[in-house]
């Protein structure tokens, strides 16, 4: 009987492990970011991991999409704890609006480079963040549908792009000053509702899944939805149009997701086997 209740315990720990796991990556994620933001004003700093200016991409252009994924994957929705209303979403911005609306402020009072391509004259990575939490407040659905409706907003923002709007974007337009970043919200939009549905069906779920959640199924689960992503990156990027993080296109949110997951894929791989080998052979010597 002990020994069936430290299987058990096991069972959950490891289910404990694999949200420790994504803290573990976003943790990471976030400290790689700020290394990269400060380290990228350096010659020594190689400028093949800069940001690109229209189509491509390097380190950092794919640091944009993963604080999303990042946010998204264990989002209050995702976890399918509760509903959020406008009311909350905004209140829960203003400190990303006020950050927002400071570095303009601080980048001004200083003179400092600002790239206008990068999201536009005002327009910043702070005011995404708020308007993505404020668009997901209005249209409030579950884990199991925000997919759904997210490659909907995608794929409808693809084909626009394919229509001419791609080219107003990347021109230089005086009177439409911040257009990247308005637009691209809806890729980034598109983006954070894939990634709600992604962390409820690979680390949540219904209560009772435990067996679901463990380290070895969600490694299988997460390599196959990673194929697919990079093969559907690999066809996107040749055959429709190349990968832009200035646009938010579509196949810049698939490579953002292939990565994500890879990284993901590498770290359950890796870490849970060390960590759960070393746990039991030390669990048998004491027991």
């Amino acid at each position: 009987m002990f020994n069936a209740d430290l299987d058990f315990l096991f069972l959950r720990k490891r289910g404990s492990d694999l949200l420790g796991q994504i803290s573990a990556y976003r943790v990471a994620m976030n400290f790689l970011a700020c290394i990269c933001i400060l380290a990228v004003d350096f010659k020594i700093f190689p400028r093949r991991y800069a940001k690109t200016e229209t189509y491509g991409t390097g380190l950092m252009d794919i640091g944009v999409g993963s604080f999303i994924v990042a946010n998204a994957l264990v989002s209050r929705q995702a976890r399918g704890i509760a509903k959020t209303n406008l009311r909350n979403a905004i209140s829960s911005t203003c400190p990303l609006i006020v950050l927002g609306f400071a570095r303009i402020f601080f980048t001004s009072s200083v003179d400092y480079q600002v790239r206008v391509g990068e999201y536009g004259v005002h327009w910043n990575f702070f005011f995404i963040l708020a308007g993505v939490a404020i668009l997901t407040s209005i249209i409030n659905l579950p884990p199991s549908y925000c997919g759904i409706l997210g490659w909907f907003i995608l794929v409808v923002y693809e084909v626009i792009l394919l229509l001419g709007l791609n080219e107003y974007l990347l021109s230089n337009d005086i009177i439409s000053q911040n257009k990247e970043g308005i637009f691209s919200i809806f890729g980034y939009w598109g983006l954070y509702l894939v990634c709600v549905q992604l962390g409820n069906y690979l680390f949540f779920g219904k209560p009772g899944d435990d067996v679901l959640r463990t380290n070895d199924w969600a490694r299988i689960r997460v390599w196959i939805i990673c194929l697919l992503f990079w093969l559907l990156t690999v066809l996107l990027d040749r055959h429709v149009e190349r990968v832009s993080r200035r646009m938010c296109n579509l196949a810049y949110v698939t490579v953002v997701l292939a990565m994500n997951l890879q990284v993901r894929f590498i770290e359950i791989g890796s870490v849970s086997k060390w960590f759960w080998t070393s746990s039991s052979a030390l669990c048998s010597r004491m027991f």
